[in-house]
């Protein structure tokens, strides 16, 4: 639970940042970014404990 709150925290900084520096097709790609490399993460971890 705790690693997806931080996966969420990390992924929202992205799309500001996004949001911030390329407008809204920026923040579209943090946002798949994110989301792309919490889900890789989450698997690692669910694989080898």
């Amino acid at each position: 639970m705790f690693d997806f709150l931080w996966w969420a925290f990390i992924t929202a900084i992205g799309i500001g940042i996004g949001a911030f520096g390329a407008g809204f097709r920026g923040a579209l790609f943090m946002a798949l970014v994110g989301a792309l490399g919490g889900g890789f993460m989450w698997f690692e971890r669910k694989n080898h404990p």
